[in-house]
């Protein structure tokens, strides 16, 4: 009777495990991606913000910003007035973009590869606002 009871036991818990394992799998990647997402989404806006906080402050005003870059980004672009971050994320490529009320310059090419980097930001005498 022990030994029925035991595997029984065994039985449950491999059951029990087999329905689980999916629901966690699915939980850490849906997990995984939200963080991307705002992790990009911050990414983003902290330079878009200090672009803006440089602008109204006038020339020859610099700061430097921490942004935390995400995996999977394609690439992080300016144009005119507008910053775009190209991410895959959910099986797809999605943009994050903060328009700031600066024309911007790029200076050097922001970054694509996961990790934490500080970002110059500068007024220049002509009116734009330099980033990189």
């Amino acid at each position: 009777m022990k030994a029925q009871s035991s595997i029984e036991y065994i039985v449950m818990v491999g059951l029990l495990l087999l329905f689980l394992t999916p629901m966690i799998y699915y939980a850490f990647e849906r997990y995984s991606n939200d963080l991307r997402y705002n992790t990009a989404t911050d990414a983003v806006n902290t330079v878009a913000k200090a672009a803006d906080t440089v602008y109204a402050l006038g020339p020859g005003t610099k700061k430097t910003v921490r942004v935390v870059i995400p995996s999977g980004v394609q690439n992080f672009t300016i144009n005119d007035n507008e910053l775009t971050l190209k991410l895959q994320i959910y099986a797809s490529t999605s943009d994050f973009v903060a328009k700031t009320k600066a024309e911007l310059k790029e200076n050097t090419p922001l970054p694509t590869k996961k990790g934490t980097y500080h970002i110059p930001i500068e007024m220049l005498d002509s009116g734009e606002v330099q980033i990189g």
